[in-house]
């Protein structure tokens, strides 16, 4: 039963399941880290410019999507998200080649000559 106020009483038994639910989604993105359902909000327009690249294969473990995804290449997206000025974030454009390569290079550094520049299919 919930006591007032909304707090589940420890008597009542096991939680409902959708707070069960809630509880599972908050668990499965580690510290810092939003989800890219948290990016699609502002950045539609890019999670669009995405679809059927490479990049997007979720059921290839190889990929960004598969991984974090935007914030395998971009970082951790919490800090962003939360703060005003959109900042906290890794961002192509404004960043030393340097960094770039180490970041693209986290994972195009792996396979084959043939599977080296790109993931293979899904």
């Amino acid at each position: 039963m919930a006591r007032a106020g909304g707090e589940l009483s420890s008597a009542s038994g096991p939680p409902p399941a959708h707070a069960v639910a809630a509880t599972v989604v908050q668990d499965a993105q580690p510290a810092g880290y939003a989800g890219s359902d948290s990016c699609a909000v502002c950045h539609s327009d890019k999670m669009e410019s995405l679809k059927g690249t490479p990049h997007s294969q979720a059921k290839n473990p190889r990929t960004p999507a598969a991984a974090h995804g935007c914030e395998s290449c971009h970082g951790p997206g919490q800090a962003h998200i939360d703060d005003d000025a959109k900042g906290h974030i890794r961002r192509f454009g404004q960043i030393k080649p340097a960094e770039m390569n180490e970041t693209c290079l986290a994972c195009h550094n792996r396979g084959t000559p043939d599977t080296s520049r790109s993931f293979p299919p899904a």
